[in-house]
């Protein structure tokens, strides 16, 4: 009986998280140092002292809880876009931005919350371009040689019974606003650069 309760009370103090990532489910313990995985979806609850190496937590909706009831943590070469990290978490050139993307005055644009605590807006600006007439400029061929090219191109296709892409969109942004991130939003965790 006497072994019974010292059994019970080791068995007590071990705690495993079982969670389920791109490469199946796993079970780690407090203390364990877990390498190169993707979890997009679900949370990591009631571990400790854990090391997370080249992960991915990326989600979707800015400010995500994924680690729930979770404390020094330490995350080196992880995404953690649009993830909540939790305060004593340690975070070692890892992405840790939140962003999302909005119309503004209709304008697409993209809001992305920064590690330096800065809110930066940007302009999604979108075009058009011609992809044959862009790529034969640049070997050179005069314009008016290039719209005969591109009907034989369009034709050859067409007898095949095949579509060709000749125009494809192109996307830049364009900065269009800097602010101080508000404080219940800003990063308090430890973050450190490795050079």
């Amino acid at each position: 009986m006497r072994y019974f309760w010292i059994f019970f009370l080791i068995c007590g103090v071990c705690f495993a998280e079982t969670i389920d990532t791109a490469r199946g489910t796993i079970t780690f313990e407090n203390g364990d140092v877990l390498k190169r995985n993707s979890m997009w979806e679900g949370q990591v609850e009631n571990v400790h002292d854990v090391i997370f190496n080249n992960w991915n937590f990326a989600r979707k909706q800015p400010h995500t809880e994924v680690f729930v009831n979770c404390s020094n943590l330490a995350f080196y070469q992880c995404n953690l876009n649009n993830v909540e990290i939790p305060e004593d978490a340690t975070v070692i050139d890892c992405l840790t931005i939140h962003q999302e993307k909005k119309k503004i005055e209709d304008k697409d644009c993209i809001i992305i919350e920064c590690g330096d605590n800065k809110t930066r807006t940007y302009e999604i600006i979108k075009e058009d371009i011609d992809i044959v007439e862009e790529d034969l400029l640049e070997m050179g061929i005069t314009e008016d040689k290039i719209s005969t090219i591109k009907q034989s191109v369009v034709e050859h296709y067409v007898e095949k019974g095949k579509e060709v892409l000749i125009q494809d969109g192109k996307e830049e942004m364009k900065l269009i606003k800097t602010e101080e991130t508000p404080d219940a939003k800003s990063y308090k965790h430890i973050k450190r650069f490795i050079r």
